[in-house]
C-alpha cells in the first residue's frame, strides 16, 4: 500500500516549488523588465572578498534553515545574480557540472576569491588536483611557487626531491608529507602529465600565496577532493566559471544562502537550469527577429 507524504515534506515540496517558480519568474523577468535593477547602489552589490581572519568565521554547516528559510534563500538576490552569470548559465547548461559545483558549493565559492588561481585551476585540474591530494603539499607549493618552478621542465626531479624531502630547502619542512606524495604513483603521473602548473604557479605567485593564505578557502577547498576530478572532467564548462567568478564568490559571503544550496542542492540545480534554459530561449527568440 501506498504511504502518504508526511505534512513535513509536502510543506517541503511547496516552498521549494514556490522558490524555484519566484527565480524563474525573476530570471525570465530581468531580460524584459531588467528585474532586479542594474543600479550601482543595488542591495547586494558585489564587493572585493574579504580575507578570512578568524577560525571562528560562520561556515555554512553551522546554519541550521527550515524549509521556509530555504525556500527564500534559493530565491535571494545572490543567488538571482549568480543564475543570470551568462558565465554560469554556460556551466548550468552541463547536468554534470552543474551538480558538482552544488555538491562542493562551499569550496568553489571560496576559489573564486581568486579569479587567477581559479582559471589556472580549471586549465591545470588533474595536476592541481595531484598537488591537492596532500593539503601539506599544496600549501607548501602554493607558499612557495618561485622555489618550485624549477621543476616544471623536470618531473623526474621533482619525483626525486619529493622522495628525499628533507634534504630539500624548499620540502623539509613537510618532509613526511612530501615524500608520501612521491610514493603516490597515480598523483605523480598526474603533476608529471602537466609538469607546466609549477612555472604558471611561479608566474601567478600573489595569487598563489594569497590563496595558501586562506585558511578558510584552503580548509574548503581539502574538504572538497572531488571537485578537481569534477572540473578535469568538464574542463570547458568551469573554464565558463573561471572567467566570471565574481557571482559565485558573492556567494562566499552569504553562509545562509550557501547553507540553503547544501540542504537542498536539487532545488538549486533546478533553479540554474531552468533559467539557463530559459535564457537560451530568449536569446534564440531575438536572434529570429533580428
Amino acid at each position: 500500500m501506498n504511504q502518504q507524504a508526511s505534512p513535513a515534506t509536502r510543506k517541503t515540496t511547496i516552498w521549494i516549488a514556490l522558490a524555484v517558480a519566484a527565480v524563474a519568474v525573476l530570471g525570465a523577468g530581468s531580460y524584459i523588465f531588467d528585474i532586479p535593477p542594474s543600479s550601482d547602489n543595488l542591495v547586494g552589490t558585489i564587493q572585493p572578498a574579504q580575507r578570512y581572519r578568524a577560525p571562528e568565521q560562520i561556515q555554512a554547516k553551522d546554519v541550521k534553515l527550515d524549509d521556509q528559510a530555504i525556500a527564500l534563500a534559493l530565491q535571494s538576490e545572490v543567488v538571482v545574480k549568480l543564475v543570470k552569470d551568462p558565465q554560469f548559465q554556460a556551466l548550468a547548461r552541463n547536468p554534470a557540472a552543474l551538480s558538482a559545483v552544488a555538491a562542493n558549493i562551499n569550496a568553489f565559492a571560496a576559489l573564486a576569491r581568486e579569479p587567477k588561481m581559479f582559471a589556472l585551476m580549471a586549465a591545470n585540474a588533474s595536476a592541481f588536483g595531484a598537488l591537492a591530494s596532500n593539503a601539506q603539499v599544496f600549501a607548501a607549493v602554493l607558499s612557495n611557487p618561485e622555489s618550485f618552478a624549477r621543476y616544471a621542465s623536470n618531473t623526474k626531479a621533482f619525483s626525486a626531491a619529493a622522495s628525499n624531502a628533507s634534504a630539500v630547502a624548499e620540502m623539509s619542512a613537510n618532509a613526511a608529507a612530501f615524500q608520501a606524495l612521491a610514493s603516490n604513483s597515480h598523483a605523480m603521473a598526474g603533476i608529471a602529465a602537466k609538469p607546466q602548473v609549477f612555472a604558471d604557479l611561479a608566474a601567478n605567485a600573489t595569487a598563489a600565496k594569497a590563496l595558501a593564505a586562506d585558511a578558510h578557502a584552503m580548509a574548503m577547498i581539502a574538504a572538497a577532493p572531488s571537485m578537481f576530478a569534477s572540473m578535469a572532467a568538464h574542463s570547458a564548462a568551469f573554464s565558463h566559471l573561471a572567467a566570471a567568478p565574481q557571482s559565485l564568490a558573492a556567494l562566499n559571503a552569504n553562509s545562509h544562502v550557501l547553507a540553503a544550496i547544501q540542504a537542498a542542492p536539487a532545488a538549486f540545480i533546478n533553479v540554474a537550469a531552468s533559467n539557463a534554459a530559459n535564457a537560451s530561449a530568449s536569446n534564440a527568440a531575438q536572434a529570429m527577429h533580428k
